[in-house]
C-alpha cells in the first residue's frame, strides 16, 4: 500500500528541485533529500566509515558487533529513492504517512522561527532539528503511545508528534509565566 502512495505521492529528488512554490501555499513541501548529483549512498568511502567499506542490507537482523568487522547499513531504498524491494509493504496508511510528513515540516518551520530568535537575542539557547526530522518522527511515530522515550536536543519532533503543542514549546524556550 506504501509503495502506491510513494509512487503517487512523494516527490523525487529531482522534482522536489524543480518544484516552484508560492507564498500563499497552504502546504508547502520542504525537500529532505541531498541534491548532490556526485554523492551516492552506495559510495561510501574510506574516509566516511573510520577507512572501512560500507556493506548495506535489505534484511533487518540483529546480532552481535563482535560477529564481523563492520555492521551493514540496513536500508530500504536505493540511493535514486526506489524501493529494492518493489512489493515491500509498510505496515501503516497513507494517512499515517501523510500525518507524519505534516509534522516534519511543521518541525522545520518552528526551528527557523526558534533560530532566528535564538539568533535576535530573544532567547537566550535552541538546537535546530534539521536533517533529523524524519528519525524523530519516525522513532515516535513506531512505538505505542504508553512506551517510555527518553529525548533530548534535537528531538523535538518526537515530543511534537506525542502531543506537545507548538505553544508550548514557543513558552518554555521563551521561558515565560506559561512554562511548563
Amino acid at each position: 500500500m506504501f509503495s502506491q502512495f510513494r509512487r503517487s505521492f512523494i516527490p523525487t529528488c529531482s522534482q522536489l528541485s524543480s518544484m516552484i512554490l508560492s507564498e500563499n501555499s497552504a502546504f508547502m513541501t520542504v525537500g529532505y533529500c541531498n541534491m548532490a548529483s556526485d554523492f551516492r549512498i552506495n559510495e561510501f568511502t574510506d574516509k566516511y566509515l573510520n577507512r572501512r567499506k560500507a556493506e548495506f542490507t535489505e534484511k533487518l537482523e540483529i546480532f552481535s558487533p563482535f560477529q564481523q568487522a563492520t555492521i551493514p547499513i540496513y536500508r530500504v531504498t536505493n540511493s535514486e529513492g526506489q524501493f529494492i524491494d518493489p512489493n515491500y509493504d509498510f505496515d501503516f496508511s497513507k494517512e499515517m504517512a501523510v500525518k507524519m510528513y505534516k509534522y516534519m515540516v511543521t518541525i522545520h518551520e518552528m526551528d527557523k522561527i526558534l533560530y532566528d530568535s535564538q539568533r535576535q537575542g530573544r532567547i537566550s539557547f535552541y538546537l535546530t532539528n534539521t536533517g533529523e526530522e524524519a528519525a524523530q518522527i519516525g522513532s515516535a511515530a513506531g512505538i505505542h503511545d504508553d512506551d517510555l522515550m527518553y529525548g533530548q536536543y534535537r528531538e523535538a519532533g518526537s515530543l511534537l508528534y506525542r502531543g506537545f503543542s507548538i505553544e508550548k514549546f514557543m513558552h518554555q524556550c521563551y521561558g515565560n509565566a506559561k512554562d511548563i
